[in-house]
């Protein structure tokens, strides 16, 4: 069971932010770049005309090990959340995950949200979205490197967003509605790699969407 969890404060939302212990980094880093390298290339960010900025791929196919462990993990701590702030019984869950990889060329970042469970399930509503950060930007000046969240599509950056640095070793979770954006890194030495995946439950008596 989850002991405890810090909660940051934005508006009518609320990031759960949980440290997670136990992981082999080293293995875990050589796992992702396998997976890059085989399914991606060695690009350094994807075409703009993607779509979607940085390096992303799915998760939902490899057989790492270390990647399959710590994918496990997010999932049961955020189904922990759930049930602890729902009182809900699940009665099964579901899991569309993915790695972000943003390098220090990488020049777009964009606001987006993770309402919609995946391409192959769209009608579906994800009840959290969960970030864990493998390895986060270094050298960073102002909001550079930065994971920046906005209460509402259109709202002004300056005064209705909160910004936090993102540690390593970190797991966030926050409700799929809630737009956010990695700020890109250009001055790091380090990529920014982010395991990342959508989450949705089916519980007793669920009738809302969790924020």
């Amino acid at each position: 069971m989850l002991n405890s969890y810090e909660i940051i404060n934005f508006k009518h939302h609320k990031i759960y932010k949980i440290k997670i212990d136990g992981i082999d980094t080293s293995k875990l880093l050589e796992d992702i770049d396998i997976d890059r390298k085989f399914l991606v290339g060695d690009i350094p960010f994807n075409p703009k005309e993607m779509g979607s900025p940085g390096i992303q791929f799915s998760t939902n196919l490899s057989n790492s090990k270390s990647i399959f462990e710590i994918k496990d993990k997010c999932y049961n701590i955020v189904k922990d959340v759930y049930t602890s702030i729902s009182n809900k019984e699940v009665i099964s869950g579901y899991q569309n995950s993915w790695i972000f990889i943003s390098t220090a060329s990488n020049p777009d970042s964009q606001y987006h949200q993770h309402s919609k469970f995946s391409y192959e399930l769209p009608t579906l509503t994800t009840s959290f979205t969960w970030t864990y950060y493998v390895d986060v930007p270094n050298n960073c000046e102002g909001n550079e490197g930065k994971l920046i969240f906005l209460n509402e599509r259109g709202d002004d950056e300056q005064t209705d967003s909160i910004m936090i640095m993102p540690e390593a070793g970190y797991l966030y979770i926050f409700g799929g509605t809630l737009w956010h954006r990695p700020e890109v890194n250009p001055n790091s030495t380090n990529d920014r790699i982010v395991l990342a995946g959508n989450v949705l439950f089916n519980a007793k008596s669920d009738s809302s969407n969790l924020i």
